[in-house]
C-alpha cells in the first residue's frame, strides 16, 4: 500500500444547492478584480456533466498544489480549500512567499457553476433563451500586472482544463470572455462579452474596446504571456531548396539557426505522434496516391481530420483557387462527387512510421480565406497497408465506417486547438517530410510514411492585407501566423504545436526568399471549418457510402 497516496471522493448525490448569495462578482477593494469566462450551452449536456467539471477542478488544483514546493520564484501554493455543490464549486488557493524574514501571503477565489439563464449569479442572460444553461469559470484577485497572480493561481489551468472538456463533449461551440468593469460596476446578467477567439486575435494590442467602457487591459482578459528565458540553441548548415511536390512552392531542408527557449517541452513527440496523421490525394480506381500531405486529428467520434487545403486545390495567394486534378485524375471523387483521400496512422507506439488504414472525404474548406479543409473518415482497409512501387496502394476489401463499424472503436487519438499564440515562444511542426531523404530516391517518387518533427519559433501574426472585390475564388487568407522553422515538403497540413501541445495553426507555405519563414493557417480559422464540418455530420458518424 503506498501510504504516500491519498485518495479523494465526490459524492454528488450528497452536495447540496447553492444558496444565491454566496458569490458576487462586485468587490470590496479597487486593488481586487473579477475575471469571468462562460460557454452557452444550447443544447442538453450529458448527465453526469457537472460532475465531469468538479473533477477536472479537483485535480488540476490538487497537481498544482502538490507540484508546488516554493523552489520557484512563484513560492509555495497551499493545499486549495475547495467547496462543493451539486451545480458550482469553489475554491481558495494561498501562494506563500518569503520576503526577507517576513512570509507574505496572496490569494485567488476560483468559482465555476453551471446555471440557467433565471439564477441570479448568470452573466449575459440576456442572449438566452430558457432551456439554456451556461458554463461560468469565474475569479477574483489582486488587480496588479493585469492579472498575473490571477492567471498562476489556478485560473488559467483550470480554463485551459475545463475547455478541453467542454471541447471533447462538444456541448458548445464557442468561449464568452467578459468584461471586468461590466461585472463589478453593473449588472452581470447584461455585462458586456467577447468572442475568445476574437480577443486572442487581438493580443498583441494593449487595450481592447468594450461597448459600455472605454477600453479593458487585453493580457488581463488573456492573461500574461509566460516568461521568455535568454537562452537560446543555435544550429547551422547548408540549407538545400526543392520544389513542393505539392503546392509547386519553395521549400528547403537542412539546418538552420533556430532561436527561443532551450528546454525541453511539455508534451513530448512520443505523445502527440499518434494524432498526426499522413494524408494522400487519392485515386481510388488506380489505387494511386496523387498528391501528399500531413494532418491531424480533431474529432474522434466524428473522424474529422484537419489538413491543408492546398494538397487538392492550386492555391496560390490573390491567384484564382483551381482543382488540382484534372481529367488525368477523375475518380478522385466519390460517387457523392467529394474528393477522396487516404489516411496513414501510425498503429504500433514502437514506431515511428503510419500505414494507410481509412478512407476520407473532403467535407469542408474554405479556399479564399485559409489554406486549410476538413476531412471525414469513412472507410478502413481490411488491414492497414504500405505503398508498393512508390505511389500505390495493394487492392483490399473496404469497410464502411457507421453504425456496424463506429469511428469511436477505432480508438483514435487527437490533439487540442489553442487559442493563444504568443511572440517568440517555441513550437513543433510535426509532419510526414517527402523532400526524397538525402537523395536516395527522386522527390515525389516515393511516399515516405515516416514522421517527424522541426523546431522553431513564433515570429508574428499577419491580418488581411488585401481585399478582392466581388469574388470567393481568390485566395487571400483572412490570418496567418509566421514562424521560424525549417519545415520541409510533406509537412503541409502538419499541426504547428505549442510547447504544452496546443495546436496552434497548420503548416500552409515557406517564403520563396526566406526560406525557413513559415506561414500557418491559424486555429482562429480551422475552428470555423471544424465547426461547418460538424453541422454537416448532424451529430452522427460517418455515412456509410456504399
Amino acid at each position: 500500500v503506498d501510504v504516500n497516496k491519498q485518495d479523494n471522493f465526490l459524492i454528488p448525490c450528497m452536495a447540496k444547492d447553492i444558496k444565491p448569495d454566496f458569490w458576487s462578482y462586485k468587490t470590496k477593494d479597487d486593488w481586487l478584480t473579477t475575471l469571468a469566462n462562460a460557454w452557452h450551452i444550447t443544447k442538453s449536456p450529458p448527465c453526469d456533466f457537472f460532475d465531469q467539471i468538479s473533477i477536472v477542478v479537483f485535480e488540476e488544483l490538487t497537481k498544482m498544489s502538490s507540484q508546488s514546493d516554493g523552489s520557484t520564484k512563484g513560492g509555495y501554493i497551499r493545499e486549495p480549500e475547495i467547496m462543493y455543490w451539486n451545480s458550482a464549486i469553489y475554491a481558495s488557493i494561498v501562494e506563500e512567499m518569503h520576503v526577507g524574514d517576513r512570509l507574505e501571503t496572496t490569494s485567488a477565489e476560483l468559482f465555476v457553476t453551471l446555471v440557467n439563464p433565471d439564477s441570479p449569479i448568470c452573466i449575459g442572460s440576456e442572449e438566452m433563451y430558457c432551456n439554456d444553461l451556461k458554463l461560468i469559470i469565474a475569479a477574483k484577485g489582486f488587480l496588479g500586472k493585469s492579472g498575473e497572480k490571477i492567471w498562476n493561481l489556478g485560473y488559467r489551468i483550470i480554463l485551459d482544463a475545463i475547455e478541453a472538456l467542454v471541447d471533447n463533449l462538444e456541448v458548445s461551440e464557442k468561449r464568452e470572455t467578459y468584461c471586468p468593469k461590466c461585472l463589478l460596476s453593473s449588472d452581470p446578467a447584461k455585462a458586456y462579452f467577447w468572442d475568445a477567439d476574437f480577443l486572442a486575435a487581438h493580443r498583441n494590442e494593449s487595450t481592447i474596446r468594450c461597448s459600455h467602457h472605454s477600453s479593458v487591459d487585453t493580457k488581463l482578459l488573456l492573461g500574461p504571456e509566460r516568461d521568455i528565458g535568454d537562452d537560446s540553441t543555435v544550429g547551422t548548415g547548408i540549407a538545400t531548396t526543392y520544389t513542393s511536390l505539392t503546392t509547386g512552392t519553395i521549400m528547403t531542408t537542412g539546418s538552420f539557426m533556430t532561436t527561443g527557449r532551450d528546454m525541453p517541452p511539455n508534451s513530448t513527440f512520443e505523445q502527440l505522434k499518434s494524432s498526426v496523421v499522413v494524408v494522400g490525394h487519392w485515386d481510388a480506381v488506380k489505387f494511386k496516391i496523387i498528391n501528399v500531405g500531413s494532418g491531424f486529428i480533431c474529432d474522434t467520434k466524428l473522424g474529422l481530420i484537419v489538413t491543408s487545403a492546398h494538397i487538392f486545390y492550386d492555391i496560390q495567394f490573390n491567384q484564382p483557387v483551381t482543382p488540382k486534378v484534372q481529367k488525368k485524375h477523375k475518380y478522385d471523387r466519390n460517387e457523392q462527387g467529394r474528393i477522396q483521400a487516404v489516411i496513414g496512422v501510425i498503429t504500433q507506439n514502437s514506431t515511428n512510421t503510419a500505414s494507410f488504414k481509412y478512407i476520407a472525404e473532403l467535407i469542408t474548406h474554405c479556399t479564399s480565406d485559409v489554406d486549410a479543409c476538413i476531412l471525414r473518415l469513412t472507410h478502413k482497409f481490411e488491414v492497414p497497408v504500405d505503398v508498393v512501387d512508390g505511389v500505390q496502394l495493394p487492392q483490399q476489401p473496404e469497410f464502411p465506417l457507421g453504425i456496424i463499424n463506429p469511428i469511436k472503436d477505432e480508438k483514435l487519438s487527437k490533439l487540442t486547438l489553442c487559442r493563444d499564440v504568443e511572440v517568440e515562444e517555441n513550437i513543433r511542426i510535426l509532419g510526414y517530410d517527402q523532400c526524397g531523404e538525402g537523395g536516395l530516391h527522386e522527390m515525389g517518387s516515393v511516399v515516405n510514411q515516416e514522421q517527424g518533427l522541426a523546431r522553431g519559433y513564433v515570429r508574428s501574426r499577419l491580418g488581411k492585407k488585401v481585399t478582392v472585390a466581388a469574388s470567393e475564388k481568390y485566395f487571400v487568407p483572412t490570418e496567418e501566423i509566421v514562424v521560424k522553422c525549417p519545415a520541409n515538403i510533406g509537412t503541409s497540413g502538419g499541426p504547428c504545436v505549442n510547447e504544452n501541445g496546443g495546436v496552434i495553426g497548420i503548416m500552409s507555405r515557406s517564403d520563396p526568399i526566406e526560406l525557413d519563414r513559415c506561414y500557418l493557417a491559424p486555429t482562429s480559422e480551422i475552428r470555423k471549418l471544424i465547426k461547418s464540418a460538424r453541422k454537416k455530420c448532424n451529430g452522427t458518424v460517418a455515412v456509410t457510402w456504399q
